[in-house]
């Protein structure tokens, strides 16, 4: 039994997976059912183009329950197709079909793979196709390889290896296949053994705890998340409850194990080898230096992969015999399949934020990229000699708010889900508005599904829901929970709604899913032989991988879409230039949140969050003066942001009004005396305990014509209240030693790290707090709303308007400038962009064609006369120039990769960037080491990760460490022979045999070599900065190579002949640095 939810995430999944390769063009006669035909032609009605072909459609072969397609694969001039079984028992049997056309299709005989063998994985060979597998062997299974060369007769070879039954109650050890090639050399199968979630007892045990109202319910509609058990009925949650509130320790404790951070570290990948397919051997560990190993493939004699490194960048290696592996080329990030399609091969990936088809004539050390679909994103699913086949979308891809509202008619009123909005309304046949309600995510960090409306009841053995008049209370309709189903859709936007094919990957026809093969449809996997497409289509509703069918496309003439033209190189960059050297010029007690250079020198705003700050200025970056702000801006107020521009300088905050804070504008010829103006926004008072409301300032425009504010208001809850509520309810002997340790909270639990081993965790129900100010903070975080963007405009720098029609949302506005023509802008929240706009005035917006592939622009400046902004092309970071004001766009200067903020001053450029490094990663810091009592104890994260040795360098114990938490390093789980005696506020180590205390630790030793191992970890700092003086040759330093700091850049500033850093270091320093003379 398994959850929608999960079917649906695979379904969204399934669309990214390519699952076939190609043969030889052997003819093969087989039995086989009879089929249903329906013919449709793939055609698009965009411009005309020689040599396109679409794809004429018929449906062959209808799959039966209870299995879907797994894979579907051409090999030897044969199809294959692998059928699993729904229930979601990774190693229940499966079913095998051989087709000779892809319309007649028969059953493999199970007896050739013993009867009761699971396939996993299908990988084609020039002269056969290799199965792999497991058997049943005693309580665990044995991972096998069949082979044949004519799809009946099949050789079956033990691959050494045996997945054991799991000892831990609700997993189950899994062996899962990953590349495979067969070439000159024999056969090389990447694998990946992990502890895996049992979904079928964990969900039975799911179901078996639910309270008596959800009698009736269907098995399918409950699922489990790491935290909780939910009943999902179409987009709502109608039950979400804690499992250990139902009594489902066991399965919690099972879901920490395969689903936690610490997990990843119990996976481990396994090679096997094989030169005839008979005799394996079995290799600990990738046969290549690669994160991941996304593909494998032949080609003339030679091993050909594709592969990730760890940000996902892409990588080619290539092998003469399947063991030896040399990287040859780096490619675009998050690279699909290798497919043959001729002589060449054929791939795609990321180039920032467009997905581009690649093509390579040399077993992949070049590549070219091909004319790509004019489309939002491309995958290729299939190639072989016929083509290619590719879906692709106009609009988002995955998980997502569909483009349109989900709307269900019933007994004369219409039912509107939107997910954008997360509102459900219902309108009457007049078209009035009965009822709207907003609706809230039950569960944000884990689960899926609205709390649902007030007004609806649900009979779970009727599968219905009644919706009631909110005022009187009488029933107005019922809906079906079919009808929900259809509203679920309203979540997820498939993507991959357009079915493309190209013969040769420059000429493309596309057609949308519904024309071809029938409304709700979405495709599963696919291949293409020499003369034909076999394509596994299955329906988005009510069960993504239900009701599969098998459909046939024989390529015929098509009329081609337009193709994207080829994006323009970045400039090129060269390292190698001189680095500039630093020193510091203040050390302050509290952070700075802007730093400006201006015509009239440096200007500086510190201070702490909502509390009146210091206003420094600076000629030279030197010699630096701190100005009375109470008297140039008023008691109490508070200074956030200073910009040029305008009558001079600009500057943004509040001041206090009553019991509140009013927002308010500043203007100033040269920083002597400041002008006040109101920009029209005052903090609400709170209208219960501990409800907060924060604006804060983001970005500031101002020029000649007026000017332009960009904030977001936040409503939220106290952070002192809830830190002091948090520590009084911990237990008296953990109050004192959590100050300044690792309190973790989130809206369920709370728990508290002694330096890396957490020491308490309790869920908030069973501990003292004030359950209003949690009620804030989990609304805080899950929405509706939270966050609110505001902009506010002035043409006078007196008077100030609030923009009623920003088009931007509430997404983070990234970038604001103004222009001769008046504001650009940019957002961005959570990898998304929305924008670029332009506007004349401030009031009025509409979108702008700026340059800003990949992702948002997040910098404008300006330098000899021209706009500047920092944006992206080809997949890297580049500084673009205008000298029209805005209207026309060059790329500049090109920069380092990790690139996210630079200015640009007479100085040259200056610009701040982050490694490829996980330094803030407590598994990627070095280990915390203790001495006690002649011994010596080493604690990291991962397997045998904490070891004890004596004073000779004995080893006494080892333990290895897992993860406390779900959803990030909330401290390593103490192994059963250290015990955390808060009382003593220290940890004891005890002989697990002899019971002999070995070693006392205090908890705040504990605590400061933990300090000290994040700070050798963090030796190596993620952050850096670059210099170049002319945007060609560039420079790069870390910033503890630069100053001796460990810490961020939060502020950068670039004069006429110097620049300015501010860092904020691990010690909670802040420090202001200057270039030197």
């Amino acid at each position: 039994m398994r959850s929608r939810k999960v079917y649906l995430w695979l379904a969204v999944a399934a669309l990214l997976l390519a699952s076939c390769s190609a043969g030889d063009d052997d003819a093969v006669n087989n039995e086989s059912s009879t089929s249903t035909t329906a013919a449709i032609i793939t055609e698009a009605t965009a411009t005309a183009g020689a040599g396109a072909q679409g794809l004429d459609w018929s449906m062959a072969f209808e799959v039966p329950d209870p299995f879907d397609v797994w894979s579907v694969v051409w090999a030897d001039g044969r199809f294959y197709a692998l059928g699993t079984h729904t229930d979601g028992d990774f190693f229940a049997p499966t079913i095998l079909w051989v087709s000779a056309d892809g319309l007649e299709w028969a059953e493999v005989d199970s007896s050739a793979f013993g009867g009761t063998a699971s396939l996993r994985q299908l990988v084609p060979a020039d002269d056969g196709l290799l199965a792999l597998g497991f058997v049943p062997e005693g309580d665990g299974h044995a991972a096998t390889a069949w082979y044949t060369s004519d799809g009946s007769d099949w050789s079956a070879s033990d691959l050494g290896y045996r997945v054991d039954s799991s000892t831990q109650p609700y997993t189950t050890n899994l062996l899962m296949f990953g590349a495979a090639a067969i070439g000159p050399a024999g056969a090389v199968v990447t694998a990946t053994a992990f502890p895996g979630l049992d979904w079928t007892a964990a969900e039975q045990a799911a179901f078996d705890a639910l309270p008596e109202e959800l009698a009736g319910i269907d098995p399918d509609r409950v699922g489990t998340t790491p935290e909780s058990v939910q009943v999902n009925i179409g987009p709502f949650a109608v039950f979400s409850e804690s499992l250990t509130t139902l009594g489902l320790d066991e399965v919690q404790e099972a879901q920490r194990v395969t689903n936690s951070p610490a997990a990843m570290t119990e996976e481990q990948p396994i090679t096997f080898f094989s030169s005839d397919l008979e005799e394996w051997t079995v290799v600990d560990g990738s046969p290549m230096d690669a994160e991941y190993i996304m593909a494998m493939t032949t080609v003339g004699g030679e091993y050909v992969a594709s592969a990730a490194g760890p940000s996902f960048d892409g990588q080619i290696y290539t092998s003469l015999d399947g063991r030896a592996w040399e990287q040859v080329a780096d490619t675009p990030e998050g690279l699909g399949e290798l497919f043959q399609v001729g002589d060449r091969l054929i791939t795609d990936g990321w180039r920032g934020d467009k997905r581009v088809t690649m093509a390579s004539e040399d077993a992949g050390r070049s590549w070219v990229e091909l004319p790509g679909l004019d489309l939002s994103g491309s995958w290729i699913t299939a190639a072989g000699p016929a083509g290619i086949l590719a879906t692709g979308t106009e609009g988002g891809i995955g998980w997502g708010a569909t483009p349109e509202p989900a709307v269900v008619e019933a007994d004369g009123y219409t039912v509107t889900f939107d997910s954008a909005t997360q509102e459900f309304t219902v309108a009457d046949a007049d078209g009035l508005t009965v009822l709207s309600s907003s609706l809230v995510m039950e569960d944000p960090m884990w689960g899926w599904g609205f709390a649902p409306p007030d007004e609806m009841t649900f009979d779970y053995a009727a599968e219905t829901a009644t919706v009631v008049d909110p005022v009187g209370g009488d029933r107005l309709f019922s809906l079906s929970f079919a009808d929900l189903d259809r509203l679920e859709a309203g979540m997820i936007s498939y993507g991959g709604e357009l079915l493309a094919f190209s013969p040769n990957g420059e000429r493309w026809t596309a057609t949308p899913l519904t024309e071809a093969f029938g409304a709700e449809s979405m495709l599963g996997t696919a291949c293409v032989s020499a003369d034909r497409v076999v394509a596994v289509i299955g329906q988005t509703l009510p069960n993504p991988l239900a009701d599969d069918a098998i459909w046939v496309g024989i390529p015929v003439a098509g009329q081609a879409v337009a193709t994207a033209p080829a994006a323009p190189e970045p400039p090129e960059v060269a390292m190698g230039g001189p680095t500039l050297a630093w020193q510091q010029v203040l050390d302050l007690d509290r952070g700075v949140g802007s730093i400006v250079a201006t015509a009239t020198g440096l200007w500086a705003v510190s201070g702490e969050w909502n509390e009146p700050g210091a206003l420094w200025h600076s000629l030279d970056g030197l010699v630096w003066t701190e100005l009375d702000t109470e008297t140039l801006f008023g008691n109490g107020t508070i200074v956030e942001q200073v910009v040029e521009g305008g009558p001079g300088l600009v500057a943004v905050g509040f001041r206090p009004t009553g019991t509140t804070r009013e927002a308010v504008a500043w203007t100033s010829a040269e920083g002597q005396e400041w002008e006040v103006s109101p920009i029209g926004y005052t903090i609400p008072e709170p209208q219960r305990p501990f409800e907060t409301t924060e604006l804060h300032f983001w970005q500031v425009a101002a020029g000649q014509s007026g000017a332009v504010v960009a904030a977001s208001v936040w409503e939220g809850f106290g952070h002192d209240e809830l830190e002091g509520n948090v520590q009084s309810a911990l237990p008296e002997s953990l109050r004192e030693y959590a100050t300044g340790m690792g309190v973790m909270i989130d809206p369920w639990n709370i728990s508290v790290s002694v330096g890396p081993f957490q020491v308490f965790a309790e869920s908030v129900e069973n501990l003292a707090v004030d359950r209003d100010l949690f009620d804030l903070y989990e609304q805080s975080i899950s929405g509706p709303g939270g966050r609110d963007t505001i902009m506010f405009v002035t043409d006078d720098y007196a008077t100030w308007q609030q923009v009623d029609d920003w088009p931007g949302g509430d997404n983070l506005v990234s970038a604001l400038t103004a222009t001769s023509d008046g504001f650009l802008a940019d957002t961005w929240i959570w990898g998304e962009q929305v924008g670029p706009f332009a506007s004349a005035d401030g009031v009025v917006w509409h979108d702008a064609d700026l340059p800003t592939d990949p992702g948002s622009v997040s910098w404008f400046g300006e330098a000899d006369g021209r706009l500047l902004m920092l944006g992206g092309l080809g997949g890297h970071s580049v500084v673009w120039e205008s000298d029209d004001g805005g209207s026309t766009w060059a790329a500049w200067a090109g920069l380092p990769d990790g690139i996210g903020d630079v200015r640009v001053g007479g100085l040259g450029l200056v610009a701040l960037g982050e490694y490829e490094s996980e330094w803030w990663n407590p598994e990627t810091w070095g280990p915390t080491v203790v001495e006690s009592g002649g011994y010596t104890m080493t604690v990291s994260a991962g397997k045998d990760g904490l070891s004890i040795v004596d004073w000779g360098g004995g080893t006494v114990l080892t333990a290895d460490l897992s993860m406390a938490g779900f959803g990030g390093p909330e401290g390593l789980l103490l192994p059963d022979f250290i015990v955390a005696d808060h009382e003593r506020a220290e940890f004891t180590v005890v002989e697990p045999e002899t019971g002999e205390t070995l070693m006392t630790v205090p908890y705040r030793e504990m605590q400061n070599s933990f300090k000290a191992a994040e700070q050798e970890g963090a030796g190596g700092p993620a952050m850096f900065v670059a210099y170049s003086a002319d945007g060609r040759v560039w420079s790069e330093q870390s910033i503890h190579e630069a100053t001796g700091t460990i810490g961020w850049i939060n502020q950068l500033a670039v004069g006429d002949d110097f620049a300015v850093l501010v860092i904020e270091g691990l010690d909670d320093s802040t420090s202001v640095w200057r270039t030197a003379p």
